[in-house]
């Protein structure tokens, strides 16, 4: 059995990681978070660091990047499976292995991208409980080019647990360009929009000829959860993510997005500019009432700037386009008269 899942730390400065040719790798935590060596493990297919195409593919496609300590690169390195916890998502039309949800429109799914098939046991743990995501069904990406060994996956024992496992092993090793192109399109769809539906036929072309693998693990003999089925939402969580360093020796401070920006952080900038604070770069705008600022942020190692998280900046008299005409019409009645 080769199955590691994850990183083994060895002391408190690092520790090492199993790529997907078995071989272990040193580490130190400091290294891991360098944007160098990072990359290189991640993304550089020929380096002797790189940890396996489950890697490369979960960053380029932005699965699981959630750095919430100084830690969690070289964890996130190691790791054998990635997941989208902020995203929901249904494919409609999903029959089930044995046809036991065709009366169901809509079924309830997150991804999780891994080189082994899905442990039941674990996905309960970690998506299945009450007080947690409570996700029952698991859409697998699975990734083993090299054909690495695992051990059996342990079922359930307190909820249903339903995964449908797609073999995308080929993804970087001659894949057909048409089936490539929509597993992108729909990973994109489920973390750009809302509720994403997709539709079971293309879960079957995304598997292309190795059909999916459905498996069912009911304990007890208990029933998936009603709300597993037709519409619901997740809250995503509020995570302070730490970013990727140009130097080993940069301060290390979370990068986290604050509720408000000081006046004194922008007041050399204009509409439009883009300004660093605190560690992170975001975009200056005027808005009607307000100055604001906007996060930027990184997804498949782009910069993209997100809309939907507006800051206020603090410490500055705000004057509203009504309050100038206010004032320009009183100006203009004391000339007049």
């Amino acid at each position: 059995m080769i199955l590691n899942e994850g990183f083994q730390p060895q002391n408190k400065e690092g520790g090492y990681y199993i790529t997907d040719t078995n071989k272990n790798v040193s580490v130190t935590y400091k290294q891991a978070r360098n944007k160098e060596f990072f990359l290189d493990a991640v993304t550089n297919m020929k380096s002797p660091r790189y940890k396996g195409d489950i890697a490369k593919f979960s960053y380029e496609h932005g699965i699981g990047l959630y750095f919430t300590t100084q830690e969690s690169f070289a964890e996130w390195i190691g790791a054998e499976s990635h997941y989208d916890e902020d995203s929901i998502f249904y494919i409609d039309g999903f029959p089930g292995k044995n046809g036991e949800f065709s009366g169901k429109k809509s079924v309830a799914f997150q991804l999780r991208v891994s080189n082994h098939p899905t442990i039941h046991l674990q996905w309960e743990s970690t998506h299945a409980r009450p007080s947690g995501i409570r996700t029952e069904f698991c859409l697998n990406l699975y990734i083993n080019p090299d054909g690495r060994r695992c051990e059996k996956p342990r079922e359930s024992t307190q909820y249903a647990v339903t995964d449908v496992t797609c073999d995308i092993s080929s993804y970087y090793r001659g894949m057909p360009e048409k089936r490539r192109n929509k597993i992108d399109e729909i990973i994109h769809r489920i973390q750009s929009e809302k509720g994403a539906h997709i539709q079971w036929e293309e879960i079957l072309f995304i598997c292309g000829e190795k059909r999916p693998n459905i498996t069912t693990t009911y304990p007890n003999g208990k029933q998936h959860r009603e709300e597993n089925f037709g519409e619901r939402t997740v809250e995503k969580r509020n995570r302070k993510n730490f970013s990727l360093l140009d130097k080993i020796d940069e301060p290390q401070q979370p990068q986290g997005i604050p509720s408000s920006i000081p006046f004194s952080a922008v007041e050399n900038f204009d509409d439009g500019d883009m300004f660093d604070y605190e560690g992170r770069k975001y975009l200056l705008k005027y808005t009607e009432d307000n100055l604001v600022a906007y996060p930027v942020k990184t997804r498949r190692g782009k910069e993209y700037v997100d809309n939907s998280t507006e800051i206020i900046i603090e410490g500055r008299i705000n004057i509203s386009h009504t309050d100038i005409f206010e004032m320009v019409r009183n100006v203009l009645k004391k000339l007049i008269v």
